[in-house]
């Protein structure tokens, strides 16, 4: 910004930055005539204007889609289904109350078991949730309707409250938050598993994958319960610190129990033959490039192209396997 003060000397703007002869050093500062020093200090005032462009940003309201169905959530007055939950006790406190037993006025099987309403919405469960069970549950006719309303009533007894509570809101778009993580991580790929919820199966997966500390003592559990619920991330984690710790797992108490599991045990032997053959490759093009991702990449790969993205290892590779033309960087 130029200033007519004869104080201050203003100086052309120019395409680079800065100038390298911006005042002469004998000529300017060292002449006592120029009173450009005071006391041997120059003093240098600078003047900063913003670009005209960026002065004032035009106003854009944000896309409030994701908040307007956050709202839509568990709202009585639009939806259209109803799910009925339930209360499900642990075994510890079914074993203290006599719920174990059937016939026990509050055991989950019950008629008269504590239940939680849910109100849902049809479209939201088809589109947001598509192709999972807890979906098709809405479909097609019931006998169970609502005594107040002429809603559907779908019965759930299998599943905790506050974990279908969550991942209900999980489906209309919320967020769970890490300590409910922390706490209920396994539940909820149980529940997701069980439902067809794929995205919170896949989350809730990984969380359990990472923070989950696997020892020479519960990695034969956790494989086992990784290939039940067909967690594949969880299943290569397992694998691969079986691979790093062969001889203390195959000395535990548990390794007999793998060894019953035709399939998991060829898993492993894959992984430690893809592992060998790896170590004396270089980088090569195709499908060998697919054996060497981990189930994250390709996971974030079938991700990208908007395909399908959770499955075995094979079954990923195999959808990858047309398009693999070029060397992966």
């Amino acid at each position: 910004e130029e200033s007519t003060s004869p104080d201050f000397e203003t100086f052309p703007n120019g395409e680079v930055r800065g100038w390298g002869d911006f005042v002469e050093y004998e000529e300017e500062l060292l002449d006592p005539s120029k009173k450009v020093l005071n006391n041997g200090t120059l003093t240098v005032e600078v003047r900063i204007k913003p670009h005209d462009n960026y002065c004032c940003s035009n106003f854009i309201p944000r896309n409030e889609f994701a908040q307007n169905m956050m709202q839509s959530f568990m709202d009585e007055t639009t939806a259209d289904v109803i799910f009925e939950v339930k209360h499900q006790n642990n075994k510890s406190e079914a074993a203290e109350e006599g719920d174990d037993d059937p016939s026990s006025p509050s055991s989950p099987s019950s008629p008269t078991a504590k239940s939680v309403i849910f109100h849902a919405h049809k479209v939201v469960l088809q589109f947001c949730a598509k192709g999972s069970t807890l979906a098709s549950l809405c479909e097609g006719g019931h006998d169970t309707l609502s005594s107040t309303t002429t809603m559907p009533v779908v019965p759930i007894s299998d599943i905790n409250p506050e974990v279908f509570h969550q991942m209900l809101q999980y489906i209309y778009g919320g967020t769970i938050a890490p300590s409910e993580w922390e706490i209920r991580s396994k539940d909820f790929i149980d529940a997701a598993d069980r439902y067809g919820v794929t995205n919170l199966k896949i989350e809730a997966e990984a969380w359990y994958a990472k923070h989950f500390e696997l020892t020479v003592e519960n990695v034969i559990d956790t494989l086992l319960y990784a290939d039940d619920t067909s967690c594949f991330l969880l299943k290569e984690v397992c694998t691969k610190f079986i691979l790093e710790n062969v001889k203390e797992v195959i000395a535990s108490d548990s390794f007999e129990s793998i060894t019953q599991s035709t399939s998991v045990m060829k898993e492993i032997l894959s992984l430690a033959t893809t592992n060998k053959k790896q170590a004396g490759d270089g980088k090569k093009k195709g499908i060998e490039d697919l054996n060497k991702l981990s189930i994250n990449e390709l996971r974030a790969k079938l991700y990208d192209r908007g395909d399908e993205f959770d499955g075995p290892r094979e079954t990923l590779i195999a959808q990858l396997e047309p398009r693999t033309g070029e060397e992966f960087e």
